[in-house]
């Protein structure tokens, strides 16, 4: 249960018990060929210091161009989603391996930001 593992990882923080867990953090060089400022789920060793992150063994390049290509779908959808940059909302559905053909992204797209509105106004 992700109660279990919150609670867990409060624990691990306040008693700086080292506990190794699979948390969302800072890249920081844990897996080569991603930024170090961009956010990867990874094991890491949780200090009263916050997590460390364990370095990953290199991913095959094929591979680590897949992460690289959702990555840049994520930085995309977040610009897009903080501008209300319809054109980056565009390319990033572009990016993305699931959607397969324009004519799904923009009507996608377009259903998406409209049941949305409410809590995007900057598409508007």
């Amino acid at each position: 249960y992700y109660s279990e593992a919150a609670c867990e990882l409060m624990s691990s923080i306040y008693n700086d018990k080292r506990t190794i867990m699979h948390v969302n953090t800072r890249n920081n060089g844990a897996i080569a060929g991603l930024p170090d400022d961009c956010t990867v789920e990874v094991s890491c060793m949780i200090t009263k210091s916050g997590p460390v992150a364990l370095n990953v063994a290199p991913f095959p390049t094929d591979t680590l161009r897949l992460i690289q290509l959702m990555k840049d779908f994520e930085s995309l959808t977040v610009e897009a989603a903080v501008t209300g940059n319809r054109n980056a909302a565009h390319r990033a559905l572009i990016l993305n391996p699931l959607v397969t053909t324009g004519t799904i992204l923009e009507q996608a797209l377009e259903e998406t930001i409209q049941a949305n509105l409410d809590y995007m106004p900057q598409f508007r």
